[in-house]
């Protein structure tokens, strides 16, 4: 999306990096209004994030390209030991040799400079006013305090790579100088291939560009670093070839720039504290492949304001544990993908695993959009709890965003198989909205933790919790259509939870939700605007590997969902187009089903029921049916509230008017709350109903 251009080994591309810089920002800032803005978040149709318009956009963009054979004059340079050669120096050149320490300046165009041999404290600097095509011909060269290979042109610097070379730089003393690396670049770049160049960066950074760089078929290999293996003055763009970074710090730096990944092969590692694999204004990938691996604490594997995923494959794995800022008083974790505003994924397959303490598989300031593509988010790490401040934790999340969160599309697999009070599935802070695809959670705690507004308006929503909520809204769910299984835990924990149950409405799709109790404050779909027909069974012992079932008249399951483990005395709520007023239905566990339609985690439509364990009839009036275990249906129109049911009204959001009323009498406090030491059946390669 954001950067279709190819080129080959033998091509020079010019580019227009600020008009890319601009146009990438303005197209970011455009998905972002499109995607990222809520305020018609509750209405149908769903939000929708145009990808073709980015792309229509970008396809506007003119990359001149010419041909290497522009340069016709042509420099050898050879090193060997303690000297090297120059064979040619032009009119307009100016060559100064010191040793192995060579200095080329250049006010003539055309000209390409072949360097090779070898030296073990040798350097290269040419300067020139127009774009020199730098040749590498197996070169081997080291130094020892000062930048290997400089190059600087007022125009683009073409650096070419034919077989292996190899630069390093060695330690020396270089703290004062924020420019020191072993290749240095001012200006804008472009490194072609067929070859590869191998850097060690001894004293600070192995790359540094002043401005944009471009990857078109090198190799660019940095073995070590002491600084950053990639420094950026401004943007990066691989379209092809390959990068393999390893740094100490940041391993890829841009504080402003955009790193832009369209394709070609970037594997980047590095196992140091609060090392990021890539740091940059923004992040794009549409195609290629990535692999990052960081391990240090807190250490991230993309970390941008912006993050854009539409195309190619990705693996992102971080080790590194939270870490406490004794400053702060504060966890830091480490993330997979970590963006300040906003983070979009239109297309592409990716897999994202945090397997320390307290860390996160994607996490957001801002706002998540997901459009398409196939994405893996697993997090194994247990909570980091802080052994002196109480308040201080940092909890694993699959996804987490402090804005919205908003799917209309793609395959989302997302696993919390560390225990912790609050490791949570997918938590949003604000507003979430499932507009299609399909969503499987596993999580220890909560799978789905809304902050405030929950809609479904299409798509697939599995949530299964361990220990706590399948799906808990703090303020309001609206079911409007799609498909809803929430697989919740023991009472007082239930399949759907919202605080306040008259902002709870089911209004089309299909809905199941199983778990423990309903009291004292039930999640049921009381909203006026509900207005699907609603089943719930009260007091029903669920066992693990039975079938909860909705039949008809004629003992027909409409619908069926194999059962994950063993509840007794819960619940059952189903909601679905053939629970009409009228209608004769019945509620029923069965050891096994046959024949039918596999829809997929756990779901089979009009199967045949085999051996009921326990069953209860009912004839469905408008509303909501209520069965109990010892008989007898309650019916309740949605909007007229509670009156009748023995429920207790929910509880008041503050202290009572006279300040009393919220607080425990003099000398007893309330009891603690039970431990979720839960024994889970499952692991990683066996999750309940995982079809994606």
């Amino acid at each position: 999306m954001c950067c279709p251009v190819t080129c080959s080994p033998g091509s020079m591309l010019i580019f227009r990096g600020a008009m890319i810089r601009r146009f990438l920002y303005f197209v970011l800032t455009a998905v972002a209004a499109v995607s990222c803005t809520g305020n018609k978040l509750y209405e149908a149709p769903a939000v929708s994030c145009d990808i073709s318009f980015s792309e229509r956009l970008l396809s506007k963009v003119q990359f001149p390209v010419s041909d290497t054979a522009f340069y016709v004059k042509k420099v050898n340079i050879l090193y060997s030991g303690n000297n090297v050669m120059v064979d040619t120096v032009y009119e307009g050149m100016e060559v100064e040799a010191d040793g192995s320490s060579l200095l080329i300046r250049s006010r003539i165009p055309a000209v390409r400079y072949c360097v090779g041999g070898k030296s073990s404290d040798g350097s290269l600097t040419i300067v020139s006013e127009f774009s020199p095509l730098v040749t590498l011909c197996g070169l081997r060269l080291n130094a020892t305090g000062r930048d290997v290979l400089q190059l600087s042109s007022r125009e683009v610097v073409v650096l070419q790579a034919t077989g292996e070379s190899v630069l390093s730089d060695l330690k020396g003393e270089a703290k004062d100088d924020k420019l020191a690396a072993t290749v240095k670049i001012m200006g804008r770049s472009l490194f072609i291939g067929p070859g590869s160049i191998n850097v060690s960066g001894g004293r600070k950074s192995a790359f540094l560009c002043t401005d944009d760089i471009y990857l078109c078929g090198a190799g660019i290999n940095v073995v070590s670093a002491a600084g950053n293996a990639l420094k950026l003055g401004k943007s990066a763009y691989i379209s092809s070839g390959s990068m393999k970074l390893s740094s100490v710090k940041d391993v890829v730096k841009s504080k402003d720039g955009s790193f832009v990944i369209s394709g070609g092969t970037v594997d980047i590692s590095s196992a140091s504290r609060k090392a990021d694999a890539v740091q940059a204004g923004s992040f794009c990938m549409t195609g290629g492949k990535m692999d990052i691996s960081v391990s240090g604490e807190a250490a991230d594997g993309v970390k941008a304001a912006w993050i854009c995923l539409s195309g190619g494959n990705a693996s992102i794995t971080t080790n590194g544990d939270a870490m406490f800022n004794e400053k702060k008083l504060d966890y830091s974790s480490a993330s997979c993908l970590k963006a300040d505003s906003c983070i979009y994924i239109a297309s592409g397959n990716y897999v994202f695993a945090s397997n320390g303490n307290g860390a996160k598989g994607v996490s957001c300031d801002g706002n998540i959009v997901v459009s398409g593509g196939n994405i893996k988010a697993v997090t194994r790490g247990a909570e980091a709890l802080h052994p002196i401040d109480l308040n201080a934790h940092a909890s694993c999340k699959g996804i987490k965003s402090d804005g919205s969160f908003i799917m209309n599309g793609g395959n989302v697999e997302v696993l919390v198989l560390g225990k912790g009070e609050r490791n949570e599935g997918v938590e949003s802070k604000k507003d979430m909205a499932i507009n299609g695809g399909n969503l499987y959670i596993y999580a220890y705690d909560d799978a789905v933790n809304c902050g405030e507004r929950m809609v479904v308006n299409g798509g697939m929503l599995y949530a299964y919790s361990v220990a706590n909520d399948a799906i808990d809204s703090n303020l309001s769910i609206d079911i409007n259509g799609g498909t809803v299984i929430a697989d919740g835990s023991f009472s007082p924990e239930q399949g759907i939870d919202v605080d306040d149950f008259s902002k709870f409405s089911i209004r089309g799709g299909l809905v199941i939700s199983a778990g423990g109790g309903i009291g004292p404050v039930p999640s049921l779909p009381l909203n006026g605007n509900s207005s699907a027909g609603t089943a719930v069974w009260s007091g029903v012992s669920l066992k693990r590997g039975s079938f909860l079932n909705i039949e008809d008249s004629k003992g027909n399951a409409l619908v069926s969902y194999s059962l994950t483990r063993n509840v007794p005395n819960g619940t059952a709520l189903v909601s679905a187009p053939f629970i009409k007023p009228g209608e004769k239905l019945s509620f029923s566990v069965s050891d096994s089903i046959s024949g039918g339609e596999t829809v997929g985690n756990g779901l089979v439509y009009d199967c045949e029921v085999h051996k009921h364990i326990s069953a209860a009839l009912f004839v469905h009036e408008n509303g909501i049916s209520i069965l109990g275990m010892e008989g007898g249906v309650k019916h309740i129109a949605p909007g007229k509230g509670m009156e009748g049911l023995g429920f207790p009204p929910p509880p008041h959001p503050g202290p009572a008017p006279d300040g009393k009323g919220m607080l425990p009498p003099p000398g007893r406090m309330p009891p603690p709350p039970p431990a979720r030491d839960i024994k889970d059946f499952y692991s990683e390669d066996n999750l309940p109903n995982n079809t994606i």
